[in-house]
């Protein structure tokens, strides 16, 4: 961490001491946190949580990532919510509407 400060100085960045914590994160932290029966550490980052996983094969390590739960929560809850007020359209209007809310 103290080689980061002045590595990102360089960007003029700066580390949010309340924000940073350091933890173990790699290729043998699942090793490790078995035996001790905890789980690997996980981080949230720019709207996701990243996780540590093996490649598809098994043998790999792959840093993974899914949508942060609660965002994902709060906006399917948004949209039934949406839904349930726009039941009197035709479907299709529906359907176009909700298209152009993914992109």
């Amino acid at each position: 961490m103290q080689a980061m400060i002045p590595r990102l100085k360089k960007f003029n960045l700066e580390i949010a001491p309340e924000k940073t914590k350091l933890f173990e994160f790699g290729k043998f932290t699942q090793l490790k946190a078995k035996p001790k029966g905890t789980k690997a550490a996980t981080f949230n980052f720019l709207g996701f949580t990243q996780f540590c996983s093996r490649s598809q094969n098994g043998r790999g390590f792959r840093m993974k990532r899914k949508i942060i739960s609660k965002r994902l929560s709060a906006k399917v809850k948004g949209y039934k919510e949406w839904l349930r007020s726009s039941r009197t359209l035709p479907t299709a209007g529906i359907m176009n509407i909700t298209k152009a809310k993914q992109s």
